[in-house]
């Protein structure tokens, strides 16, 4: 079987694994984005990509599944039915009933197999709930109410690029379908009464993303009540069914079902076998999912976590439905997927929500910042949409710097400086960095903030190093000015108490050997101080510490570790004073570097005097969200010994990972203090130092405004 993957994000990952395991012979996968296209393509198992759906549909696939954000899926779906490719489509079908339909036509005058991907539908205990409703274990049908309350993750970043964060229905064609199915799996429809989308979070791109919908409904004579909750708060996935002899409550979270019904014992009695049945079912869940989820680790076909056991058995289920009568699964089949897809318009229409902000022109922006200033240095930002990135291009603009930058998605860039005459956005990507070449003729002064995450040095060598050292090579090539690089302090070990670190303090080797991130900040480090060495190139390398402000997530990796946004374990003690600074001082910082004289050559370490600890964070985080965070100190040996041995179970299962080094674990604890003196000669720059103010600016003010 020769199967497509289209869209090779997050979710790519789960079928790639679920189609090896449905006995895929051959993997061709499909995406946009070259780089992303290429990476795959060294997986085992793949034996092409392409970035065209052209192509695709020329290497003849047996079966395409569409991991596409849902408003693109339809465009790609359509040619590949009508090529005669069976498609399974990553819930939901479309984000339109019209498409939907229309995909379903194509389908039945091609013969080719629709099928929907509703996971949740695929979990052991779904099923157990949907066989004890329909013997009648409960009784007529009285209720349903589903609740999803897990917090979700672009928000707290204000991460703009999902497409989920770019309407405000949006979100109803991407989570909540996982709700809609699971009450459509039970009844025929449900009648929308009333909506009430609240706790509105306004997005940089304009766009007002509701977190909290209260949706009521009825389906004949049964009530039916959506909660869906995308705040941070405790995670909660439950179905709750109730009839007229008894109930039954799916809990996805702790993968676990719970029947009650009326019995002959006596009303006390019943009621302590109920809470006994009920402790009983959430031990098993709880036993089976962490011995699934470890043999699963192994390799093992047959276990896994509970949501990629999902995905697993839709992925099978609808391999075997191909394979004998072509007929499919009721929670696979397009009679489902289109009364989710009906479901989520009747919602949005009846939530009367605001309007999906258009770019807009210059000429009818309300303009916040100066005009561009002729005798200031023309500068281009990689990575200006970020967190530091933002406040640098308005940094900039407010010197009345003309600013070039450089976005993938240049429509939400747009938007986010639409205010700002001097701050032209273009289209482009690091990783193409020969097409960034034709913004460089008439730039002075480069800033590379841009970062990418992989999992393996060899993907990061391949979508930054190179890319980068190569642009570094086109912008010595055009005569560039200067070239500023964000480079970061997590190259030092800063784990010695008795060692201060200044600009001077080499990269650590064991840290570097450690970590991906601090390796590929210290190559590019290298190759831009060789090159000024050799050629006299002007590279300045500015290295931020842990950076804070509004926008920023207070779950911050440089405080804590954070197993969940209110439970954090201390690198060490939780004692030591940390090297922080607002991110107004790093723009201020970057921006001094614009055309301070004679600093070509020299690194800058961005830190306020340290003056609060991680414990003290923590505490003020508490206070401002009204949220108690769970702490506790870690030993700087337990770390490290925990990092060997999850080093030790990725080897066993066939990870290549570096083996982890004592400097990467003990400098997590910044017992070494930082002197920043020279930086802030050099680029006359004075960050904030009032405790009180880093207190109130940095950890106050961000955990308030996410709260909010």
């Amino acid at each position: 079987m020769r199967v497509a993957l289209v869209g090779l994000g997050y979710i790519a990952e789960h079928h790639y694994e679920a189609v090896r395991k449905a006995g895929a012979d051959e993997i061709i996968g499909c995406d946009v984005n070259p780089a992303v296209a290429e990476a795959f393509a060294s997986r085992p198992g793949v034996v092409a990509v392409v970035n065209d759906l052209d192509d695709l549909v020329a290497l003849k696939p047996d079966v395409a599944h569409v991991l596409t954000p849902p408003n693109v899926h339809f465009v790609v779906a359509r040619p590949l039915l009508a090529a005669g490719i069976d498609v399974l489509i990553e819930k939901p079908m479309c984000d339109l009933s019209s498409d939907a339909r229309s995909l379903v036509s194509q389908a039945d005058e091609s013969g080719a197999l629709l099928g929907t991907g509703h996971n949740f539908l695929f979990y052991p205990v779904w099923e157990k709930l949907k066989s004890a409703v329909d013997v009648g274990a409960i009784g007529a049908l009285r209720s349903i109410d589903v609740w999803w309350r897990q917090p979700y993750p672009p928000l707290r970043a204000n991460n703009t690029q999902p497409w989920a964060m770019r309407a405000s229905r949006n979100i109803l064609f991407e989570v909540a379908p996982h709700l809609f199915a699971s009450a459509l799996d039970l009844v025929p429809s449900v009648d929308v009464a009333h909506v009430t989308p609240s706790r509105p979070q306004d997005l940089p791109n304009g766009v007002r993303f509701f977190r909290q919908w209260d949706i009521l409904g009825k389906s004949g004579d049964v009530s039916v009540r959506f909660d869906l909750s995308l705040e941070e708060a405790y995670s909660e996935f439950l179905v709750h069914v109730r009839g007229s002899t008894g109930s039954v409550v799916v809990d996805f979270v702790h993968n676990t079902v719970i029947l009650n019904s009326q019995s002959f014992a006596a009303d006390y009695v019943e009621l302590a076998e109920q809470g006994l049945h009920s402790a009983s079912a959430y031990a098993r869940g709880a036993v089976g999912t962490m011995v699934d989820s470890v043999v699963g680790k192994f390799g093992s076909k047959k276990f896994g976590p509970p949501y990629e056991r999902s995905i697993e058995r839709a992925v099978a289920q609808f391999a075997a439905d191909r394979g004998q009568a072509r007929a499919l699964d009721r929670r696979l089949g397009s009679d489902l997927a289109l009364r989710v897809v009906r479901l989520g318009e009747d919602i949005a229409e009846a939530a009367r929500l605001p309007e999906t902000p258009q770019p807009t022109e210059a000429s009818q922006v309300q303009v916040a910042g100066p005009a561009p200033d002729p005798t200031q240095p023309r500068a281009l930002v990689i990575g200006g949409t970020g967190f530091i990135g933002t406040a640098l291009v308005r940094r900039l603009a407010a010197k009345g710097v003309y600013t070039r930058v450089v976005a993938r998605r240049p429509g939400a860039a747009q938007s986010r400086f639409a205010d700002l005459p001097s701050v032209d956005v273009v289209d482009g990507d690091l990783e193409r960095p020969d097409e960034l070449q034709r913004y460089l003729a008439d730039v002075d002064v480069v800033y590379h903030l841009a970062k990418s995450l992989h999992d393996t040095w060899e993907a990061t060598l391949r979508h930054e190093v190179e890319p980068t050292k190569r642009f570094i090579d086109l912008c010595a090539d055009a005569g560039i000015g200067r070239f500023v690089y964000a480079s970061s302090i997590a190259i030092f070990d800063a784990g010695d108490a008795s060692r201060t670190i200044t600009e001077a303090t080499p990269a650590s080797p064991g840290v570097v050997a450690s970590s991906i991130y601090a390796r590929a900040k210290a190559e590019i480090e290298s190759y831009l101080l060789e090159r000024h060495r050799l050629a006299g190139f002007p590279a300045v390398i500015i290295r931020p510490a842990i950076v804070l402000g509004v926008g920023q997530d207070p779950s911050h990796a440089g405080i804590a570790s954070w197993p969940h946004p209110n439970v954090a374990l201390h690198w060490g003690s939780g004692r030591n004073k940390l090297p922080i600074v607002l991110v107004d001082d790093v723009a201020d910082g970057f921006a001094k570097s614009l055309d301070q004289p004679g600093i070509e050559g020299r690194c800058f370490n961005l830190s306020s005097p340290a003056c609060i600890t991680a414990e003290e964070y923590l505490d003020e985080v508490a206070r401002a969200s009204a949220t108690p965070i769970l702490r506790k100190p870690q030993s700087l040996r337990s770390l490290y010994a925990s990092q060997v041995a999850k080093w030790l179970v990725k080897k066993a299962i066939g990870r290549k990972e570096s083996f982890p080094r004592w400097a990467d674990s003990s400098g997590r604890s910044f017992a070494s203090p930082f002197d920043c003196s020279l930086t802030e000669a050099a680029l006359d720059w004075h960050p904030e130092s009032d405790r009180t103010v880093l207190l109130s600016r940095g950890v106050t003010q961000p955990a308030k405004a996410l709260i909010r």
